[in-house]
């Protein structure tokens, strides 16, 4: 994942995420943003107390529409579940 963040951030793309600094998400997460990448989180208001929110992102957004709206305005948008 290490690597994969760096390549992400190498080739100007960007990562859009559940904005949790836990996991291998996190991992990418991490690895994009050392990289110089834009990484932004998402995560709805109401579990941001129950979640280990990232500190470090570039952004948040707090609704899926938004994520959505993110993801669609970019012409590559890689996904993994």
């Amino acid at each position: 994942m290490r690597r994969f963040g760096r390549r992400l951030a190498e080739a100007g793309i960007g990562v859009v995420y559940g904005g949790a600094s836990t996991g291998l998400m996190g991992v990418l997460a991490d690895s994009a943003l050392a990289h110089g990448g834009e990484v932004i989180g998402v995560i709805p208001r109401d579990l941001v107390a129950h979640e280990v929110p990232h500190t470090g992102l570039t952004g948040f957004v707090h609704f899926q529409r938004q994520r959505l709206s993110i993801c669609l305005s970019s012409s590559e948008c890689p996904a993994s579940p």
